[in-house]
């Protein structure tokens, strides 16, 4: 099954609309795909506004951001996981790209006919993966650069992504642990950065939408999985060397791991650190 699997995920990267969660709006669009295209779209006016502000005020607001980040149990874990996340990213973005080079399935799309058009469901949802990586990675870098973070180089990921969710199943308890000042005063300044910083306050929603984002492509490998099994006449004289198995295999269980690690993240900042709906449309610049 994760020959197979591997197979099909290593099909052609082409356009098509991400329709691979049950999940679907009348238009046959994911509505996480949605959130996320969404998102892209409102970290290019923040990053636009952002850079026509004053250097001072950029820095003051960098300082006061990394003020109450320092202070706050969930805040100071925003910034590393957001590192975390984009080398998570950018490994499986560079393993999606080399599987490509290698598709078992691209003689038969470039062949046409019967088999092309049966390969069709399996082509919309590589290319939802395919999309899915890249922009959840874009989304890390808008992150990362406005929260003045830099990649790390310690450590492995499988490490790295064990820690994150052993951190974060601290930062709740710790963070009700504060004083109810605190937690208030805390509150406030985070609040009050939203509403005049566009990019603060598209931090929290990032971090919620790169979990969903996780849970979507582990959707469309489960579909990739059921249709390979619906067409095993496509991959009877295809075989997969040890080696890029090995690596596939990694890469699963890395996206597994991550998401794991990533319903702890969005289960604490939903409840503790999230605006009410509407806030971050109302933040200016």
């Amino acid at each position: 099954m994760i020959r197979v699997l591997c197979l099909t995920l290593c099909t052609l990267a082409l356009a098509a609309p991400f329709a691979a969660a049950d999940d679907t709006h009348e238009d046959g669009c994911c509505p996480v795909a949605k959130k996320i295209d969404t998102l892209l779209t409102e970290w290019q006016t923040a990053q636009t506004e952002w850079n026509a502000l004053p250097e001072t005020d950029r820095q003051a607001i960098a300082t006061r951001l990394g003020t109450l980040a320092q202070q706050c149990p969930i805040g100071s874990r925003v910034g590393p996981t957001f590192v975390d996340l984009q080398a998570v990213l950018a490994t499986l973005v560079a393993g999606d790209e080399e599987c490509a080079k290698h598709c078992p399935i691209a003689a038969i799309v470039e062949k046409g006919g019967p088999d092309a058009e049966a390969c069709q469901d399996a082509i919309m949802l590589k290319t939802a993966h395919t999309q899915i990586l890249k922009n959840l990675y874009t989304l890390t870098t808008y992150a990362t650069t406005t929260l003045g973070m830099t990649a790390k180089g310690d450590a492995d990921l499988t490490t790295r992504v064990t820690a994150l969710k052993t951190t974060w199943e601290k930062a709740g308890p710790e963070f009700a642990a504060l004083a109810p000042e605190k937690q208030e005063e805390l509150g406030k300044g985070i609040m009050e950065l939203c509403k005049t910083n566009k990019s603060v306050a598209l931090i929290v929603p990032t971090l919620v939408a790169i979990a969903d984002g996780f849970d979507a492509l582990i959707a469309i490998d489960a579909k990739m999985g059921e249709w390979a099994e619906a067409n095993p006449q496509f991959f009877k004289d295809m075989d997969m060397p040890a080696e890029a198995m090995e690596a596939f295999e990694a890469r699963m269980a890395l996206v597994q791991s991550t998401s794991e690690a990533l319903h702890l993240v969005r289960d604490t900042v939903g409840e503790e650190c999230c605006e009410e709906e509407g806030d971050t449309e109302e933040a200016g610049s």
